[in-house]
Formats: structure tokens, sequence, C-alpha cells
């Protein structure tokens, strides 16, 4: 059982070092258990909802790069304020589609990166922003 558990990869989806100088993609699972060849990963939401299983989809492709010896990865997300839990399962012998629907993603992130231009999205978000004073479309109390 591991609790904030930090995995990441380098380019070549190799395990590495959270520090590592080559360290690409980067994410920490609140509870990981790892029981055999099945493994549990859940992460805690204390928002509202949402049917967006990128981030469950990524968490299984990371505990199958860390852990050689797990097939079987079922994720959840549990929603603290309703009482809810959403469910998936991947499996190892679907790595390598799981990782071409994501890749698209995570390189035009990178792209952003590289380009030193990204687009504000305003959101409820905003207080938390380490830009947030300099952000003009920040949405913030008292602030329009």
């Amino acid at each position: 059982k591991y609790f904030e558990y930090q995995m990441a990869v380098s380019r070549a989806l190799e395990p590495v070092d959270w520090f590592a100088k080559d360290v690409w993609l980067r994410s920490i699972a609140d509870v990981l258990v790892v029981d055999g060849d099945t493994a549990y990963c859940l992460d805690y939401k204390t928002g509202k909802v949402k049917d967006n299983p990128t981030q469950l989809q990524l968490f299984a492709a990371m505990v199958m790069w860390h852990f050689p010896e797990v097939n079987t990865v079922k994720t959840s997300f549990i929603w603290l304020k309703f009482d809810e839990v959403t469910n998936s399962k991947y499996e190892r012998r679907f790595l390598s589609s799981l990782w071409r629907a994501l890749e698209p993603r995570f390189d035009k992130v990178q792209e952003v990166i590289d380009m030193g231009v990204f687009k504000a999205t305003p959101s409820g978000l905003c207080p938390w922003c380490p830009a947030k004073h300099i952000c003009p479309d920040a949405r913030l109390k008292g602030r329009r």
C-alpha cells in the first residue's frame, strides 16, 4: 500500500526519479495498492463529478511502467462531496493503445511549454494560481 505515491517517467517512458534530469511526466496517486498482478489506484476528488478519464488513464499507464508485474490496473475517482465513485479498469495488453490515445495531449502541452505561450483558462481555481496577480483573466473575488 502506498499513499501519495510519486511516479515519474522519461520521454522514453522509462521510470525515473521524481527529480531526475530527464523526467518528462509526473503523477501522484493518492492511494496505490499493488496486489500481485493487479493494482488499485485511487484518487480523491472534492469538486463536482466530471466524466474525464484522462487522469485515470495516465495513472494506469504510470503504474504499469513502474510495476512490470502488474497486468491489470483498477482506477477510481472517489467523489467525497457526492458519495460517488467512478471506476475504470485497464489491462497491460492495451497499454500501447492507451498511450497512443494519451500521447497527443501531452505532446500539445510540451509544444505550449516550448513556445512559452500559455492561454489563460479562467476558472474557480484562479485563487490558487501562482500567476493570479499578473493574469488579466484571473477570476478573483472583488476583481472583474
